[in-house]
């Protein structure tokens, strides 16, 4: 809820069906794979890891197998359902601050 509208189901059971974003932390030696994979996100890199962000998880693990990863080398988590909850809400204010600043300019005219 926002300002009295639904905006969307955030039940944990609504929320678990959706599409989940995986984070992967990964050696700097995937690098060079990473780089070469359609549907990969965020890629942020860091002086020792790789973090990236990507919907299709099972896709990303076959091929860091294919290159000889092992679990062990790897993290995976996924978004919190507090952090989607937080992440969506921050949206919602960004769209109503442009909307007041841009009534607040057309009142201006």
């Amino acid at each position: 809820m926002h300002q009295g509208h639904l905006l969307r189901d955030t039940t944990p059971l609504a929320m678990r069906s959706e599409e989940v974003e995986k984070h992967f932390t990964l050696p700097l030696r995937y690098k060079a794979l990473v780089a070469e994979m359609e549907d990969i996100g965020e890629v942020v890199i860091k002086p020792d890891a790789l973090q990236v962000v990507t919907r299709d998880a099972n896709r990303l693990w076959r091929r860091l197998q294919e290159e000889g990863c092992s679990i062990q080398e790897i993290e995976v988590t996924n978004r919190s359902l507090l952090d989607s909850i937080f992440e969506n809400t921050k949206e919602v204010g960004r769209e109503d601050e442009t909307h007041e600043s841009s009534l607040a300019w057309l009142s201006g005219i």
